[in-house]
C-alpha cells in the first residue's frame, strides 16, 4: 500500500500536480511507520514538494460566493466582493475576519461594491436609502452620498482613489475624501450597468444597457467618438484599460475587441473558441492575457494581436487570470479547480498547480508581488506565499559559462566578469565568495583534491597555477598547444593537460617537469581524466577515446574510434573501466561507451539515446551508470551489463546536467527546459516538482551532506537550491496536504471536498501547533533580490525596476541598490516603444 501511494504522488508530480501527491505521502508515510529507512525516502519526496510550492498561508470561509479579491497598497489587508452578499474585509498578518463591526452594516440589499485600487475606499450602492456610500476602510466610517435615487450596479474609483463615480441613468462624480459631487452630472438615454476610469482619470468607460459602450471626457462631459458593442457575458467580464491608458480590451461574447482609446476606434480581435471570461494587460502593456470557457488561458502579444504558443492549459477552461506586479508571472484559476503560476517569458508552469474545492472565481497578487489571494464559489479565500521556497541567488557571473566544482563538492569556481573568475566555499551548507583571479571567462579550470591550488589556462595561453585562499600566482606553465582540457592526479603533484593540435602532457608540479605523451593524430583532445591510483590517464576527443599508462608513458593499444565528439570522461570507483559520453547531430545511434581501463578495449553493448549524449556519470557505488542526452532524457544503466536499469527520466527539453546525491539513492538533472529535477534511482520517480529557472541549467551538484544542491544556470546565475527531508509530525502534514489541496480522506481513504470551515478550522490547528507552516516570511528583502538579479540578467527592465525600487525603501542608504536601479530605469526607457496593435484586421 505503501508502494501504491509513493508511485501515485510521482504521477502527480509530473503532471505539475505535486501537491495532490501531499495526501498520497503522508498516508505511505503512516503505513511505513515501522520502516525508517523508508520513511527518509518519503519525508525527502515531502520535503521537495513543501520546498518548491506556494506555501498556503491563510484560510477564509466569506460565506458566500466571492466574485473580487483587492489588496490594500500596504498589502495587509484583503478585501472581497461577494455575490449577493455583503463585502468582507480580512486583516492577512493577524487573520482578524474584518477591521470592524460596523462595516457595511445596514438594512438596504446592496446593487453593487466598488474598492478602490489600492484598498482604501469602498463605494457601497443599494436601492434604498441613503442609495450610496464612500467607505474609508481604514477609519472605518461611511460618508452618504447624495444620488438622489437608485443608480444601480455601476460605480469606480479612479487609480489614485481620490474620485468616484456612479451610475444608473445618471453619472455622476463624487470627492472620495469629503464626499462632495465633482463636477456635471452625465445624462444617459438608457441604464449604466459597468463604469471604469482611465489610469489618468480624465475619462471614464460606460457600458450601458443597450449592450452599447461609451467612452466620455471628463472634462466636457461628452462622448469620445461613437459607441460600440459590448456583448458582454453577464457580469463576469470587466473591460480593462492598458496601463498607459492607450487601449481598451472590451468583449464580444468569444472574442477580446481592442479599442483605441484617443479615438474610441475599433483596432482588433482576440478570437477565442468559447465564452471570455477575463482579460488583462501585462503591467508594461506589451502583452494580452485572456481566460476563456471551453478554451485555455491564452497570452497574446500587445502589438500584433498573434497569440503566444504553448498555451496555458486548464482542463474545462479558464475562469480568471492575473499578472504579478513585475508582469513576469500570470496566474490563471479555471473550471477544473486550480490555479496555475506561468512564466511570461516561455509560458512555462511554475510549480505545482493549486488545488480548490471548487471553481475558481477570482485571484490577485499583493501590491510587491509576493502573495496571490485566490477565491473559489464553495466561499474559500485563501492567501498563498510565493516567496518562501527555498533557492538563494549566490552569484552573477558570465552568461554560458558553466560552473567548475571542486572533487569534494565543497568549492566552486564561476566566471564573475568576462576576464575574472571568484572562488566560493560552502560553509554549512552556505556559500561563501572568496577571491577572484584576472583569468578569461573562456578558460579551462581545474581544482585540486583539496582545495587549495586551481590550475588554469586561458585560450591560447600558458597554464597558470593559484592559491585558492589568497589568489596568488604560484606558477606557470608553458605547453604545446591550445589547452581544452585539465585535472589534478589523485596525488595533487601532478596536473595532465591535453588540447589542440592532439597533444597530451603530465606536469609534476613541485619541480616543474612535464611528460610528453606520443600523440599520433592530428584530431584534437577535448576531455581527460585521472584512474583513481594514478596510473592512467584517458583522454578523448573527435572520434576517439584513448588510455595512457602514466608509468611506461604510452598508450595502452589502440584508441577506441567512434563517429562523434566527446563530451566527458569519467573513471570508475575502482579504475577498471571508463565511461566516455559521444554526440554528434550526424550520427546514429548516439550513445555512452563503457572501456577497459587496462586493455583499453570497448566493453559493449553500448548505452544508447536517440541524439546526442552530453555526459555520463558513475553513482558513488559505480554500480549505476546515467546518461544525459539531446533526446531530452536522462538514463539509468547497470554498470555491470550496460542495460537499462529504469525508466527514463524526461525533461521537456535537452539534458545538459546530472549528479548523484551522497549515498546514490537519488538524482538531480537539469537540462534546456530550464528545470532542475530529483529522482529516485531506485524507481525512476520523480520526488518533487520541477524547479524552474531563468535559463537552462548548466551544471549541478550536491553538498556533501545531500541537503543542498549548488546550480549553474546558462544566465550566469549561480543558485542554492535545498532539498531536505520533512521533520514535521505526521498530523501536522495531514493538516497541510488538506489546506494545501482542500480536501481530505474520508474514512475509505478517498479524497473528498473540505467544506470552507473544515479549512478554516484545520488552518487554526497548524497555525498552533506548527506556526512555521502558515506564517508569512516577515522579511521579504531576500525574494526581491533575487527577483530583482534574475530580472537583471534576462534584461527584464521593468521587473528589475520593480524590485530594486522596493529594496530601495527599505535600504535608501544602499548606494549598491541606487546605482543598480538607476541603471535599470536608463535601461528601461531606453527600451520603451509605443505599442500599435496592427491595422489589418
Amino acid at each position: 500500500m505503501s508502494s501504491v501511494g509513493v508511485r501515485e504522488s510521482a504521477g502527480l508530480a509530473l503532471r505539475a500536480d505535486a501537491l495532490n501527491s501531499l495526501h498520497s505521502l503522508a498516508e505511505a508515510l503512516r503505513i511505513s511507520d515501522e520502516f525508517p529507512d523508508r520513511q527518509a525516502g518519503l519525508r525527502l519526496r515531502l520535503g521537495l514538494v513543501s520546498a518548491f510550492s506556494p506555501r498556503p498561508m491563510r484560510a477564509w470561509d466569506v460565506r458566500g460566493s466571492p466574485m473580487e479579491l483587492h489588496f490594500s497598497a500596504d498589502g495587509e489587508n484583503l478585501a472581497v466582493k461577494l455575490r449577493a452578499a455583503r463585502p468582507r474585509l480580512f486583516r492577512i498578518k493577524t487573520a482578524e475576519l474584518e477591521k470592524g463591526p460596523a462595516l457595511f452594516t445596514g438594512d438596504a440589499p446592496i446593487t453593487g461594491v466598488h474598492f478602490s485600487s489600492n484598498g482604501r475606499w469602498a463605494l457601497e450602492l443599494m436601492d434604498r436609502p441613503p442609495f450610496a456610500r464612500i467607505w474609508d476602510l481604514v477609519a472605518d466610517a461611511a460618508k452618504p452620498l447624495p444620488v438622489g435615487g437608485p443608480c444601480g450596479p455601476a460605480g469606480a474609483f479612479s487609480q489614485d482613489g481620490l474620485r468616484a463615480a456612479s451610475g444608473g441613468k445618471t453619472i455622476r462624480l463624487w470627492n472620495t475624501v469629503d464626499g462632495r459631487e465633482v463636477g456635471a452630472p452625465i445624462e444617459l438615454e438608457d441604464t449604466c450597468e459597468w463604469l471604469g476610469f482611465s489610469p489618468n482619470g480624465e475619462r471614464l468607460l460606460s457600458i450601458q444597457s443597450s449592450r452599447r459602450a461609451f467612452l466620455w471626457d471628463l472634462a466636457t462631459g461628452r462622448a469620445v467618438g461613437d459607441s460600440i458593442p459590448a456583448n458582454r457575458f453577464g457580469s463576469y467580464f470587466q473591460p480593462v484599460f492598458s496601463r498607459d491608458g492607450a487601449w481598451i480590451l472590451l468583449t464580444d461574447q468569444d472574442q477580446g475587441r481592442l479599442i483605441e482609446a484617443e479615438s474610441f476606434g475599433f483596432k482588433g480581435n482576440l478570437s477565442h473558441p468559447g465564452v471570455l471570461f477575463s482579460g488583462v494587460f501585462s503591467p508594461d502593456g506589451s502583452a494580452i492575457a485572456t481566460a476563456c470557457f471551453r478554451g485555455s488561458a491564452r497570452l497574446w502579444d500587445a502589438q500584433t494581436l498573434d497569440p503566444l504558443q504553448p498555451q496555458l492549459n486548464h482542463e474545462n477552461g479558464a475562469r480568471c487570470v492575473a499578472f504579478s506586479p513585475d508582469g513576469q508571472v500570470l496566474a490563471t484559476g479555471g473550471f477544473d479547480y486550480q490555479v496555475r503560476l506561468w512564466r511570461r517569458s516561455d509560458r512555462r508552469q511554475i510549480g505545482p498547480a493549486l488545488p480548490h474545492a471548487a471553481l475558481v472565481t477570482a485571484l490577485v497578487f499583493s501590491p510587491d508581488g509576493r502573495w496571490l489571494a485566490t477565491a473559489s464559489a464553495g466561499g474559500l479565500v485563501r492567501i498563498w506565499d510565493l516567496g518562501a521556497a527555498p533557492q538563494t541567488l549566490v552569484a552573477r557571473g558570465v552568461l554560458d559559462v558553466p560552473l567548475v566544482y571542486s572533487a569534494d563538492r565543497l568549492a566552486f569556481a564561476a566566471s564573475e566578469t568576462s576576464n575574472t573568475w571568484r572562488f566560493y566555499r560552502l560553509n554549512s551548507n552556505r556559500v561563501e565568495a572568496g577571491v577572484s583571479i584576472p583569468v578569461s571567462s573562456r578558460a579551462v579550470i581545474a581544482w585540486d583534491r583539496v582545495n587549495e591550488k586551481v590550475a588554469a589556462a586561458a585560450p591560447n595561453d600558458a597554464i597558470r597555477l593559484w592559491e585558492v585562499r589568497t589568489g596568488r600566482e604560484l606558477a606557470h606553465f608553458s605547453v604545446k598547444g591550445a589547452v581544452r582540457a585539465l585535472e589534478f592526479g589523485p596525488d595533487q603533484t601532478r596536473l595532465a593537460a591535453c588540447g589542440e593540435p592532439a597533444w597530451l602532457e603530465i606536469i609534476s608540479i613541485a619541480v616543474e617537469k612535464k611528460t610528453v605523451f606520443p600523440t599520433q593524430t592530428n584530431d584534437s583532445f577535448s576531455a581527460i581524466a585521472w584512474s583513481p591510483d594514478g596510473r592512467r590517464v584517458v583522454t578523448g576527443g573527435l572520434g576517439r577515446v584513448q588510455v595512457w599508462d602514466v608509468v611506461s608513458n604510452s598508450a595502452v593499444r589502440n584508441p577506441v574510434q567512434k563517429p562523434g565528439q566527446v563530451n566527458g570522461l569519467q573513471f570508475s570507483l575502482d579504475g577498471r573501466s571508463v565511461v566516455a559520453a559521444f554526440t554528434d547531430e550526424e550520427i546514429e545511434p548516439r550513445a555512452a561507451i563503457l572501456i577497459d581501463a587496462d586493455t583499453g578495449q570497448l566493453m559493449p553493448p553500448h548505452m544508447e539515446h536517440g541524439d546526442g549524449v552530453r555526459e555520463a556519470v558513475f553513482s558513488p557505488s559505480g554500480r549505476i551508470i546515467v546518461t544525459v542526452g539531446e533526446d531530452n532524457t536522462a538514463r539509468l544503466w547497470d554498470a555491470a551489463t550496460r542495460l537499462s536499469a529504469g525508466p527514463a527520466l524526461r525533461h521537456e527539453a535537452m539534458v545538459r546536467c546530472a549528479a548523484f546525491a551522497p549515498g546514490g539513492r537519488y538524482l538531480a538533472t537539469g537540462g534546456n527546459d530550464h528545470t532542475l529535477r530529483f529522482w529516485e534511482v531506485a524507481t525512476g520517480e520523480l520526488l518533487g516538482p520541477p524547479i524552474l529557472f531563468g535559463a537552462p541549467v548548466t551544471s549541478v551538484r550536491f553538498t556533501p551532506d545531500g541537503a543542498t544542491v549548488v546550480v549553474g544556470v546558462l544566465d550566469g546565475s549561480v543558485w542554492n537550491v535545498e532539498c531536505r527531508p520533512d521533520p514535521r509530525p505526521l498530523s501536522t502534514i495531514n493538516r497541510v496536504a488538506l489546506l494545501a489541496t482542500a480536501h481530505k480522506l474520508d474514512a475509505a481513504g478517498g479524497l473528498v471536498r473540505a467544506t470552507p470551515d473544515v479549512l478554516e478550522r484545520e488552518f487554526s490547528a497548524v497555525a498552533s501547533e506548527s506556526p512555521e507552516s502558515v506564517q508569512p516570511v516577515s522579511d521579504a528583502a531576500p525574494w526581491h533580490k533575487n527577483q530583482a538579479a534574475m530580472a537583471e540578467m534576462s534584461a527584464n527592465w521593468f521587473a528589475a525596476v520593480f524590485h530594486l525600487e522596493r529594496l530601495r525603501q527599505a535600504n535608501p542608504e544602499d548606494t549598491e541598490i541606487r546605482d543598480r536601479l538607476s541603471l535599470a530605469r536608463k535601461n528601461l526607457d531606453d527600451k520603451t516603444t509605443i505599442v500599435s496593435p496592427r491595422q489589418d484586421k
